[in-house]
């Protein structure tokens, strides 16, 4: 079981790295610039892809399910980073989304607007 988090890991890695050396901006706020190398270093830091594969469900829904039906508006990234803080259940089933209280807000809203940008309904 270790090996295939191990392996899902480098994987979710390698695939998130084919714009690792662009940065992008939240629709939002176009000041911020967020560098993907540094969301997928969060998340690689984190328990994220133990429950979430970019395109396939695991315990939870797959990265681009969320990017699909969420907007890069301000309320849609507020709400998402203080669901990845907090946790919560309902919106993707009945198993609860453990919460993440020891990323800050800043690095919750870097890896949401990673993951907004992996939507594939554009």
């Amino acid at each position: 079981m270790r090996y295939i988090l191990i392996f899902g890991t480098a994987l979710f890695i390698l695939i998130g790295c084919r714009t690792a050396n662009k940065s992008f901006k939240g629709d939002y706020q176009a000041s911020e610039t967020i560098q993907p190398a540094e969301a997928l270093s969060l998340i690689a830091k984190s328990d994220c892809n133990t429950c979430h594969k970019i395109e396939e469900r695991i315990v939870g829904p797959s990265w681009t399910e969320v990017a699909n039906r969420y907007t890069n508006s301000k309320k849609d990234v507020e709400y998402l980073s203080n669901k990845i803080k907090k946790g919560g259940k309902g919106k993707w089933g009945e198993i609860p989304m453990v919460p993440h209280p020891m990323l800050t807000s800043n690095e919750a809203k870097t890896i949401v607007l990673y993951l907004l940008t992996l939507k594939t309904n554009k």
